[in-house]
């Protein structure tokens, strides 16, 4: 139930606050050393999704192509895992964890050297 409150409470501050106002903090990575993180742009993705901006919302940070169906399957396994035990050994499963790291890197690089 906390877990839901909490939710609840930062989506209605991501849905209010202007994330370019300065009222919601910045990547510490990019200030220190001018390189985006994996997941740079991705405050303002989610308040301009919140806002029904779809097209800007993915613009900010087109990782969320991916990472948004991801972290929703890792999820339902958290709350329905045990009803899904196929599913919830597939998640786990080394090989999948080290291709979602290898996958993860290999944005950070892209992002970096390409501009996305």
């Amino acid at each position: 139930m906390l877990v839901l409150v909490l939710g609840l409470v930062l989506v209605t501050l991501y849905y209010a606050l202007e994330p370019s106002s300065g009222s919601l903090p910045s990547c510490l990575l990019l200030r220190l050393t001018g390189f985006r993180c994996p997941g740079c742009g991705t405050q303002r993705a989610v308040h301009a999704l919140l806002h029904g901006n779809f097209a800007q919302g993915i613009a900010y940070n087109y990782s969320l192509l991916f990472t948004v169906p991801i972290l929703a399957l890792y999820i339902g396994d958290a709350l329905w895992g045990e009803k899904t035990p196929r599913l919830r050994a597939f998640l786990r499963h080394p090989l999948v964890i080290l291709s979602l790291v290898l996958i993860l890197l290999a944005w950070w690089i892209l992002r970096n050297c390409w501009g996305y």
